[in-house]
């Protein structure tokens, strides 16, 4: 509120779940449009949740919901949970990419440069190494995987605070020479993990 007292915004963009049910707030507060987007885990099942606090969100959050002037959701699937859950005006507008960006690239190329053979079986993640993105499950994945696949390697692309649990997962199941944590890379070198990769995997909680 104190933000659009000194830059008078015409609307404002709520993102989130704690964005959503304040900027439902501030936006009848200040008298003005409110535009929700909707991603995905941010509109849990309220419907089956019925402890005191879970209530009480889901009369915010539909509350939020049902006065924007627009709610984005970026599948069908979140469109019907943001109209269960009260709004009215919604638009499914799915995540893009740039396909100047993401585009095929020569894989034999990129295997070499990065030190993968051709005839290794490589699977890819890009995420964040916190614990709600699953990375653990996919390490003990691929633990079974490389039992069952000669050249198995998965490649974890990203940082986070789960980095040490992590490594030590990794050390302790022998997976050293199957699993790769390089890190945080340049934007640019995305395309070309992916690229590089037979299979692209992204867990979630």
């Amino acid at each position: 509120a104190s933000l659009d007292r000194s830059k008078d915004y015409h609307v404002i963009h709520s993102v989130g779940n704690i964005a959503i049910e304040v900027g439902g707030a501030v936006s009848r507060l200040r008298g003005k449009k409110h535009l929700v987007t909707t991603q995905g885990g941010d509109l849990a099942d309220y419907a089956h949740q019925n402890s005191v606090p879970d209530r009480v969100k889901r009369r915010v959050i539909s509350y939020s919901l049902g006065n924007a002037s627009l709610v984005h959701a970026v599948s069908s699937d979140m469109k019907g949970k943001a109209k269960q859950l009260g709004a009215k005006n919604v638009v499914v507008i799915p995540n893009g990419i740039s396909t100047a960006v993401f585009r095929p690239m020569n894989k034999p190329e990129l295997r070499a440069k990065y030190g993968y053979s051709l005839t290794d079986k490589i699977a890819v993640s890009v995420s964040r190494l916190v614990p709600k993105n699953g990375m653990d499950d996919l390490i003990k994945a691929a633990a079974r995987a490389s039992r069952e696949l000669t050249g198995f390697r998965l490649v974890i692309v990203g940082e986070g605070s789960q980095r040490s649990d992590l490594e030590r997962l990794i050390r302790e199941m022998g997976l050293g020479d199957t699993v790769e944590l390089p890190g945080s890379v340049p934007n640019a070198q995305i395309p070309e993990y992916l690229n590089l990769s037979d299979v692209f995997v992204r867990p979630s909680r």
